[in-house]
């Protein structure tokens, strides 16, 4: 067993203990960086984020989840997280830049454009404010 900085949020094993001190899942996020924020938000209140590599999980993502909405959904969420979380904040001013824009070049340049235009609406969501699902559906194919 060891310390990470976060776990995924497909299986994650809580104390209750951690969910009256810290709260819920950050609604905001609605999907992707909701477990990385609970995670930071744990480590911030002094509790530890651990794996258990003898651990096996089986995962299946829906089939909702189309490539331009995760594309979408990670443009946008990306920023909020690095936005609200206080502890990691200067990376966000050297990171968070360049990784978006290296991610959107290289979705343009590789000629997806439905996925580039999707991660478009992400970070113009973000910069609006609007999270949730915000525009999930006009994305979503």
């Amino acid at each position: 067993i060891y310390d990470v900085d976060y776990v995924s949020g497909c299986l994650m094993l809580i104390k209750s203990r951690l969910f009256r001190e810290i709260g819920m899942l950050d609604p905001l996020f609605f999907n992707y960086f909701e477990d990385t924020d609970y995670c930071t938000r744990a480590k911030e209140a002094g509790y530890r984020v651990v794996v258990d590599p003898r651990s096996i999980i089986y995962h299946k993502v829906s089939a909702a989840v189309t490539p331009n909405w995760k594309q979408y959904v990670y443009f946008r969420n990306m920023p909020l997280f690095f936005a609200l979380r206080k502890s990691v904040q200067p990376s966000f001013m050297f990171y968070y830049p360049w990784r978006w824009l290296y991610g959107f070049l290289t979705l343009l340049f590789a000629g997806n454009f439905s996925a580039s235009r999707a991660a478009w609406f992400g970070f113009i969501d973000f910069l609006s404010g609007r999270f949730g699902k915000g525009r999930i559906d006009r994305v979503r194919k």
